[in-house]
């Protein structure tokens, strides 16, 4: 039952887990905490994608009312096979640092916030 609402809310998922983990791993005191749930956010957005173009490869076209508002009246969130594409292409480029960085120094709390203490 509720891997159905889940999948049913797919397209709104994509969109707002991410911007609702944002605000916490800014204020997060601690630079590993915020790193790992940036990966969260992150994956969960990437799998996301993943299932929405699994769904859309056979040119299935999702229509999601955003507030269970009708068009024209509200807003209308349309994934197709292109879009769908496009997700997985745009969350895949966000995720990939996290899983092929280095976690070392923002574990440790030493990463480098300006260029120039980089070497």
């Amino acid at each position: 039952m509720m891997g159905a609402a889940i999948l049913t809310n797919l397209p709104a998922l994509l969109v707002v887990v991410p911007l609702l983990l944002a605000p916490f791993s800014a204020v997060l005191p601690i630079a590993g905490l915020a790193w790992v749930l940036a990966l969260v956010g992150t994956g969960i957005s990437f799998l996301a994608a993943l299932m929405l173009q699994s769904v859309t490869e056979n040119g299935v076209r999702i229509s999601y009312h955003l507030g269970n508002w009708e068009p024209p009246w509200g807003i209308e969130f349309v994934v197709d096979s292109a879009s769908s594409l496009t997700l997985v292409v745009m969350s895949g480029l966000g995720f990939q640092p996290y899983i092929g960085g280095d976690v070392r120094p923002w574990v440790s709390g030493n990463a480098c916030r300006t260029a120039s203490c980089c070497h």
